[in-house]
């Protein structure tokens, strides 16, 4: 009797301690996932600045945390995934950042900016030097409902033109179909972002740069007695996401940062990387600890070739002078970036400009 008693305490106190270690393991395995960071950009200028990045974590240079990539052809494939959870920070326009966090009530909210002025008219000839010069032409552009949208509408209808009835604009679903509209039409007419301004030219060389919107957006904003700039993305995060893992945003905003300071220093080998994992697929890269899939159909996502640096950014901070880079990366909190020729910010939040 006293054999079956204590094999029945010892069984008892046995569950008892697996019952204890299983909760503790499934939490483990629960932090574990947690660590899988999603994040989302679009092809073109808001992808470039986190290609090292992506190399960083495929080379297993990243052992503490995993990184999973998506790159997206147009910003209506973003906004779900988003709001269902299902990716965690991700480079969007800046105006559908406000959007989004008015709409989710503050669960997005604006991690950093990371895009300044980058769009241009271009065109496949000689007859556009001014913005009065697209009076009466087809302009071919993609991001309606965004950025390019509102930008160029301002810039026409601040001139005296009637956007509805002066000029036509021909809009496309994304700027890879810009791009081929602009090289199949003769004396072709399109708003692009870099690079695939530079794309352009590399595929014709009669195609050139007319106008720089940053600066023609800056010419009507000079008497402003509070100037505005041409910004074009921003880094947005899930509130809950943020509020659960500090150190994770932190870790991102200090990589991201030097993957951005990587793509504005080091053109060359930031082509090769933006060929690699912006062209190479238009889908899902995960990283984890260094391996790495590829999943979606073969697209020519940010672009092939060089990365140009003729992008200009905005109005320099602490009276640096105008950069000549694509990117630089504003972050909220922690020490403020450095972009060459060009000193990025000014130490405060971006966010605060949505809430």
């Amino acid at each position: 009797m006293k054999k079956k008693t204590l094999i029945l305490s010892f069984l008892l106190a046995a569950s008892a301690v697996i019952g204890c270690i299983t909760p503790a393991l499934a939490e483990e395995n629960q932090a574990a996932e947690a660590s899988a960071v999603r994040i989302t950009a679009l092809k073109g200028p808001t992808a470039l600045g986190m290609v090292e990045l992506m190399d960083e974590a495929d080379s297993g240079n990243i052992s503490d945390i995993s990184y999973e990539f998506t790159i997206a052809a147009s910003a209506d494939e973003v906004t779900p995934q988003l709001v269902q959870g299902n990716t965690d920070i991700a480079a969007v326009p800046a105006n559908l950042a406000s959007v989004l966090y008015n709409n989710t009530e503050g669960d997005i909210q604006v991690l950093a900016i990371n895009t300044l002025g980058v769009l241009y008219i271009v065109e496949n000839g000689e007859s556009i030097s001014s913005v009065e010069d697209l009076r009466g032409k087809t302009i071919y552009a993609s991001g309606k409902g965004a950025t390019p949208e509102y930008a160029l509408n301002y810039i026409l209808s601040e001139n005296g033109i009637d956007v509805s009835g002066d000029v036509t604009i021909e809009w496309k679903s994304e700027h890879t179909e810009c791009l081929a509209a602009l090289l199949a039409a003769e004396n072709g007419i399109a708003m692009l972002p870099q690079p695939f301004v530079t794309t352009a030219q590399m595929k014709n060389e009669n195609v050139r740069t007319a106008l720089d919107l940053t600066e023609e957006w800056e010419k009507l904003q000079k008497d402003n007695e509070q100037p505005s700039a041409l910004l074009t993305g921003v880094v947005v995060v899930r509130r809950e996401f943020a509020e659960e893992n500090p150190q994770v945003i932190s870790d991102f905003l200090d990589r991201y940062q030097e993957s951005v300071n990587f793509v504005n220093d080091q053109t060359e080998a930031a082509a090769g990387l933006a060929e690699k994992y912006c062209a190479e697929a238009h889908g899902r890269r995960s990283a984890r600890h260094g391996a790495s899939r590829v999943q979606g159909n073969a697209d020519a996502g940010c672009a092939r070739g060089r990365v140009s640096d003729s992008g200009r950014n905005s109005r320099p901070c602490h009276g640096g002078r105008r950069g000549a880079h694509l990117l630089a990366l504003r972050r909220r909190g922690g020490s403020a970036g450095i972009q060459k020729g060009f000193r990025v910010p000014c130490g405060r939040r971006s966010g605060a400009v949505f809430g």
